[in-house]
């Protein structure tokens, strides 16, 4: 089985106290990565769409400055010198 997803990212949205008492504030990604931690998963580390300055905040502050910029696609898609 293959998920796809970043439990680093927006965390799930709980209305009922009863619900996040019962562990549903949790993500299955958060679950299986606290269980078995770098063994199951893969950081794709190129970052290709967002902007370099939000992805350098990111990448330091959730992901031990792991990201890193493609600068090449930005020159390709609008033909920067």
């Amino acid at each position: 089985m293959i998920l796809a997803g970043d439990h680093l990212q927006l965390p799930p949205t709980i209305k009922s106290n009863e619900a996040s008492s019962k562990g549903l504030s949790f993500t299955l990604f958060d679950r299986i990565t606290k269980m078995y931690g770098d063994k199951v998963s893969k950081l794709l580390s190129i970052q290709y769409r967002m902007h370099e300055n939000i992805m350098n905040f990111s990448s330091k502050e959730l992901y031990k400055s792991k990201y890193y910029f493609q600068y090449n696609i930005i020159k390709i898609i609008f033909k920067v010198n």
